[in-house]
């Protein structure tokens, strides 16, 4: 299923149950694939809002990212290692974070964690 037919599913999923978490959060990745990041943070942020959880804090701040609000994004990474110290995805996303504020040690430190 290409990511437009993928969208168009989840919205009408979406629209169907605005508190169903996993479609929510679907729709915010079929968005990313597509590379609408601006239409994909409202999605994981409804996700986010009705499962609290590590991978959507790190999708979230992914797509903060992609529209160049690092900062945010930052918090939403800090937020998914404080819910599993283990998520590489999110130790990944700080390094580089870091590495971009030259931040080396930190970054080399998270970049560390990542392979863990």
């Amino acid at each position: 299923m290409c990511p437009r037919d993928a969208i168009t599913e989840f919205e009408v999923v979406v629209g169907l149950a605005p508190t169903h978490a996993d479609a929510c959060e679907n729709l915010g990745s079929a968005l990313m694939q597509r590379r609408s990041e601006a239409e994909a943070g409202p999605a994981f942020e409804q996700a986010l809002h009705l499962r609290p959880g590590p991978d959507v804090n790190d999708d979230l701040g992914v797509a903060l990212i992609a529209r160049d609000r690092k900062e945010d994004s930052a918090g939403h990474f800090r937020a998914a290692l404080r819910q599993d110290p283990a998520l590489p995805e999110a130790h990944y996303q700080v390094a580089l974070l870091a590495d971009d504020a030259d931040r080396l040690t930190e970054a080399e430190g998270e970049s560390a964690e990542t392979l863990r």
